[in-house]
Formats: structure tokens, C-alpha cells, sequence
């Protein structure tokens, strides 16, 4: 009988445990809910951006739509808009725009985590997709189609450079004979600046926000400028070459600049 009782109790503690394989099964189980749980959760997540997304573009087209009541077209860009304003948009919504003056249509393409979606003139409405000439998903576009518009000039002048801030809508140009003009919408209007004197304006260069700017002379003289170019301070020069490029990092910082085969490195605080 004591060994029958042993048999016993051994077969009732194997009965009790799990087998690998069954420890695999579950395993195997727990990972396809958690998978299908995740798939769920993006999903859900991908809709509620598309809605926002969604909502921005309607709020976006009802704006462009008040301006051209108001002004009479709509604006050559996002920035213009809502008298200088811009289109506001959610976190992480960024637009496409282009604007048609021929025939005063606009088009619009708002992306948010690689979704679009865009309204015309034709069509209000949102649509998925990309405007013609945009790129689906927000990359940048290439230069594969490019339309230029034609800015209002301050004259009829020789333009020796341009810059222009990281977003496009802070713009300097530099022309023969001393002027300088900057633009605050992309180049649509021209205001002249103060020039630090009748120079030939060889090359110029702009920090991303378009306030601090850097601009070199023939005659070897570089100047500065904190406020978008409304003053400009006379540094000192290391040579008197013809300054024939120079480039600025984004915050304004630090400039390299290049004349007759050198270059020239500087920090301005």
C-alpha cells in the first residue's frame, strides 16, 4: 500500500504542472492579443489625427475664404493669411499652399504624421490626398515643377544677392549702387532699407528668423544687422577684397565668409 500511496502522489504532482508545450501556447496567445491590441490602438490613434487634421483644414479654407471677401483674393501664402496672422493649425499639422494669381485659386495640403489632406477652390471639402504639386505625407517637395511669381520690384535695378529666412517669408536683397530692400511676405512688397553707403553689395547672408543679417562689400567691408536690416554696424575687416560669398548659421552666430581664394571665419555675440 506504500508504494501505491507514492505512485499516487507522483502522478497527482505531474498532473498539476504545464508541459512546454503548453507554456508555448499561451505565450504564443498573449502575444497575438498584445499585437492585436497595438494594431487596435494605432489605429484608433490615426483616426483621431485624421479628424484633427481634418478640422484644421476646414478652419483653414473658411479663413482663406474670408480673406478673399475681405482683401479681394487670397493671400499669396500661409503666412499672409488672416491679415499677417497665418492658418493656425494643431500640433503637428503642417501645410502646403499655393496660391494662383492668374486666376485667383488657391490650393491646400495639411499633413499631420505622414497623413493628408487638401481642399481647393474647386473644393472646399476635405479630400485625402495631396494638391497637385505637393507631396503626400509632407516631404519636401523637389524641384521637379516649380512656378515663379513675379514679386512687385522696387525697380529697375541690378540685384547683386538675395537671402532669405529658413521659412521663406523674411527676404533681403542687395543692389548695385548701395540699396538694400527687405521683405517681410515672401517678396510680394519691398521696403528700402537705410544702406551703409553707395557700395556695390556683394553677397548677404540671413539667420533663420530672418533678424540677424550679415552683408559684404566690394572694398573688403562687412556689416551687420540685429533688426531685420533697419540699422546696420560696420565691423572690422580683415582685408580689402571683394567678399564674394557668405554663408550664416541659423541662430546669426557665426559667419564664414569668403574673398579672393580665403576664407574668414567670425562670432558676433
Amino acid at each position: 500500500m506504500q508504494v501505491n500511496y507514492k505512485q499516487t502522489l507522483s502522478q497527482k504532482y505531474y498532473r498539476q504542472g504545464f508541459t512546454i508545450v503548453e507554456l508555448l501556447v499561451v505565450i504564443v496567445t498573449i502575444g497575438i492579443l498584445a499585437a492585436i491590441t497595438i494594431v487596435g490602438y494605432s489605429g484608433i490613434q490615426q483616426r483621431a489625427r485624421d479628424i484633427v487634421l481634418k478640422d484644421d483644414l476646414r478652419n483653414a479654407s473658411n479663413q482663406l475664404s474670408m480673406d478673399n471677401v475681405n482683401n479681394g483674393a487670397y493671400p499669396a501664402s500661409v503666412i499672409a493669411a488672416n491679415n499677417g496672422q497665418g492658418l493656425k493649425a494643431s500640433s503637428g499639422t503642417t501645410w502646403q499652399y499655393t496660391y494662383t494669381s492668374v486666376n485667383n485659386s488657391y490650393c491646400i495640403t495639411g499633413t499631420n504624421n505622414k497623413s493628408s489632406y487638401f481642399s481647393s477652390t474647386a473644393n472646399q471639402m476635405p479630400q485625402a490626398g495631396a494638391c497637385p504639386g505637393d507631396v503626400d505625407g509632407g516631404v519636401t517637395n523637389t524641384f521637379t515643377t516649380l512656378t515663379f511669381t513675379s514679386a512687385t520690384s522696387a525697380g529697375s535695378r541690378n540685384w547683386q544677392d538675395l537671402a532669405s529666412s529658413a521659412n521663406g517669408t523674411k527676404l533681403i536683397a542687395g543692389v548695385y549702387g548701395g540699396y538694400l530692400y527687405t521683405s517681410t511676405d515672401s517678396g510680394v512688397t519691398w521696403t528700402q532699407q537705410t544702406a551703409a553707403g553707395s557700395r556695390s553689395w556683394q553677397s548677404l547672408a540671413s539667420s533663420a528668423d530672418g533678424t540677424k543679417l550679415i552683408a559684404g562689400v566690394y572694398g573688403g567691408y562687412l556689416y551687420t544687422s540685429t533688426d531685420s536690416g533697419v540699422t546696420w554696424t560696420q565691423q572690422m575687416s580683415p582685408g580689402t577684397g571683394a567678399w564674394q560669398t557668405l554663408s550664416s548659421s541659423a541662430d546669426g552666430s557665426k559667419v564664414v565668409a569668403g574673398t579672393n581664394g580665403y576664407l574668414y571665419t567670425a562670432v558676433y555675440q
